[in-house]
């Protein structure tokens, strides 16, 4: 069984949280997705997927980021996620990562930091640049509805998920503890 950990941002995500991971990798328990800026809690991971080409354009030094780089939208620097109809338009970074872990060979995707509510583990966005020019956007309630509602599309033949996510508003997957389902 190869089991992914997907680290999101939510603002349930820790250092302490992305270190037990990469402890847990180490000892060969999983591989792990960085999803957008938890790159820099896990600069180890075995990917780095973020669906915003304006936050890698933003974000210039994830460019560097040792392991594989995807993105659902045309990045210098990144692999394009491969299209499926399953999966069109507009998708969210996290759910992007899982589609990254399945295609890497994921037989059971764990998933951190997919809050879908509130902000990040590290506050918000810079929504202006020092000129006032728009850089990248904080999600709002109403669009967190929409990417919880877009893992509905997530079925068989693709890989069960789990969400170690406390307090997550994506219920549609059962729940469970990250370190019950990584041991120690």
């Amino acid at each position: 069984m190869t089991v992914f950990v997907v680290l999101a941002t939510g603002e349930s995500m820790s250092q302490e949280l992305a270190d037990y991971v990469r402890d847990r990798r180490a000892a060969g328990a999983c591989k792990a997705i960085a999803v957008c800026n938890a790159y820099e809690l896990a600069p180890w991971a075995d990917a780095l997927v973020c669906n915003d080409k304006r936050w890698w354009l933003y974000h210039k030094s994830a460019l560097k980021f040792a392991g594989r780089k995807y993105s659902g939208q045309h990045v210098d620097g990144a692999l394009k996620i491969p299209y499926d109809a399953r999966f069109v338009g507009g998708l969210n970074s996290g759910l992007q990562g899982c589609r990254v872990a399945a295609r890497m060979g994921a037989t059971r995707i764990l998933l951190l930091g997919v809050d879908m509510h509130g902000t990040h583990y590290f506050g918000k966005h810079p929504e202006k640049d020092a000129k006032g020019r728009p850089l990248l956007r904080n999600t709002k309630p109403d669009k967190f509805k929409i990417f919880v509602k877009q893992f509905d599309r997530w079925r068989p033949p693709l890989p069960p998920i789990v969400n170690c996510t406390p307090g997550s508003a994506l219920k549609r997957f059962p729940f469970s503890d990250i370190r019950k389902e990584l041991g120690e």
